[in-house]
């Protein structure tokens, strides 16, 4: 009977652990889905205002350090934040959109655990629409790595690819 019980909190005990993992996991993907979401869709009026006055008042410079602390910061783990902002500007396409009169919509995201083994490293897809008035819109698909810190926040992008979305806003081709 002892054997019994020990066998059965042995396998609570496991599929607690599984569950546990798996949570935390489902928490970490979708953290980094929301992070992609900020960086791909809009711009929107607030980021729109924050663009037409960026550097004409040091009170917009304010403004667009509060708007990457309310939309990415949540995201990034702690001590990388300011590196990440640094090196890989996450406005990079939403400032282009702006500049060139395009609005960014996410049609799809798909993030995996790149290995069962290693919960660090994440592929990531994103389909991105872009559309100016008055024309058809289109698709770029948008790929890389992210590689999270050990409570799931955002340590490191790498590998993207964004597909030509930048360049296609730029030139206003596809």
């Amino acid at each position: 009977m002892k054997k019994k019980w020990l066998l059965l909190l042995m396998l609570v005990g496991a599929f607690g652990l599984f569950t546990a993992c798996s949570d935390k996991q489902d928490s970490t993907e979708e953290g980094i889905k929301s992070y992609l979401e900020n960086e791909f869709n809009g711009p929107d009026k607030d980021l729109q205002k924050i663009l037409k006055d960026y550097g004409k008042t040091e009170e917009s410079g304010n403004q667009m350090q509060s708007y990457y602390k309310d939309k990415f910061k949540p995201y990034l783990y702690g001590e990388k934040y300011q590196d990440l902002i640094n090196t890989y500007d996450p406005l990079l396409w939403l400032q282009t959109a702006y500049a060139k009169g395009y609005k960014l919509k996410v049609k799809d995201i798909k993030v995996e655990n790149t290995d069962s083994n290693d919960k660090t490293a994440y592929d990531f897809n994103v389909e991105v629409e872009y559309s100016k008035d008055g024309e058809s819109a289109k698709t770029a698909k948008v790929q890389g790595l992210i590689n999270v810190s050990d409570d799931g926040k955002i340590a490191r992008i790498r590998n993207l690819d964004d597909g030509g979305l930048r360049d296609q806003m730029m030139s206003g081709q596809k």
